[in-house]
């Protein structure tokens, strides 16, 4: 197996190459043209209009339904000012946005209110609940009699259940009016009529998110058993020890692979895995020198050992070149902050506009065709 993964090694970064030189620059980056914006973001444009997979057949679907019963479909979303024209998913976005009204919205929080407090209730008349046990403590810092303890925790529970009447009381008064509100009712009517094809989109869309998830870990499981014979060679030893997914000490994140040497005291090495290639300049700032340095990464703790990281640690990147075609070839935080500006319902950004949102939070950044250009030959490993 050795062998196998070391000779394809110089196969996969021809194919990375090509990959990561089919896209377009998107004029964001350090040392990018800002000229090469616009043809940047047509591409991504021509991507979100092409229908394919699974959200597009369910689009489809819907839209079919919609249409066939365009009068009462339209009679209804004209409330949140949309039609059947526009897809599910902005459809749903639109409805989740609009507010019925301050009645609906006072008739939320009431009830809110009344199933925190609920439980709240349930916990106070159960003694090895957490809130009983927090309540106990305090009071046993000023009186430690027990009597006059459980008279004061009687005392909070019938002021919570006063507190509880006065609400359900407040929540029925509210309900009557509700069922009189002109723009609640059509709201009601919209949510009914909706729902099943809400259901659908999201049932899709929550289902690509899983399998994506899915095949990350399944990724990050590969990368920690199959590619050991080339971080040895990496790394110019064979004696070392690995563990995953170590957390920064005092600092948020986690490290995918940590090398240390064969007595655990000194780490030689780090290893970021990120299943999609776009994102290797990424996963090389996560953990790379650079990106410790920028971030005050400097310790983490293995088996209550604590380890510092020296600033010269190398840190390596493993990643694959993905079986099915890329259709956005760009890093994935690029494509988050993005959707910011081209899903916003509020208002329509120009070009020029969302450049200039962007162009601060990536200038000082190397892309991921300049990182792979500069250091993969260093710290990169294909699957």
């Amino acid at each position: 197996m050795e062998k196998n993964l070391l000779s394809t090694q110089n196969d996969l970064f021809l194919k990375a190459e090509e990959t990561l030189l089919r896209f377009p620059k998107s004029g964001l980056y350090e040392g990018e043209n800002p000229s090469d914006w616009i043809p940047f973001l047509k591409s991504v444009y021509d991507v979100f209009k092409k229908e394919e997979g699974p959200r597009a057949e369910i689009q489809k679907e819907i839209s079919k339904i919609m249409r066939e019963q365009k009068e009462t479909f339209n009679s209804y979303l004209k409330l949140i000012d949309s039609n059947i024209f526009e897809s599910i998913a902005i459809i749903h976005q639109k409805f989740t946005n609009f507010s019925p009204g301050l009645l609906y919205s006072q008739y939320c929080k009431v009830q809110k209110g009344l199933i925190s407090l609920k439980s709240e209730i349930d916990d106070l008349q159960n003694k090895d609940s957490w809130l009983f046990q927090q309540i106990v403590k305090g009071l046993s810092g000023k009186n430690t009699d027990v009597l006059l303890m459980e008279v004061k925790i009687s005392d909070i529970l019938e002021k919570k259940k006063l507190k509880l009447n006065s609400l359900q009381g407040l929540l029925d008064s509210l309900e009557p009016q509700l069922s009189s509100n002109k723009i609640y009712q059509e709201w009601l009517q919209l949510s009914n009529i909706m729902r099943p094809f809400f259901e659908k989109w999201l049932n899709i869309d929550s289902q690509i998110g899983k399998d994506s998830n899915k095949r990350g870990l399944s990724f990050e499981e590969k990368c920690q058993i199959d590619l050991l014979p080339i971080l040895g060679q990496k790394l110019q030893t064979k004696e070392f020890l690995i563990y995953k997914n170590i957390a920064w000490l005092d600092l948020p994140g986690e490290i995918d692979i940590v090398i240390t040497n064969m007595s655990n005291d000194s780490v030689i090495g780090l290893a970021e895995c990120k299943a999609r290639l776009f994102d290797i300049a990424y996963g090389y700032y996560q953990s790379g020198p650079e990106g410790r340095i920028l971030t005050g990464k400097k310790k983490i703790k293995i088996n209550d050992k604590i380890l510092q990281i020296d600033e010269k640690t190398p840190c390596f990147v493993i990643s694959l070149i993905q079986e099915n075609p890329y259709q956005l070839g760009f890093e994935s935080k690029l494509k988050v902050s993005l959707n910011k500006y081209l899903l916003d319902l509020e208002r329509v950004w120009t070009s020029e506009e969302i450049y200039q949102e962007l162009k601060p939070k990536f200038q000082k950044k190397i892309s991921p065709l300049d990182w792979f250009y500069k250091y993969s030959k260093d710290y990169l490993i294909l699957l």
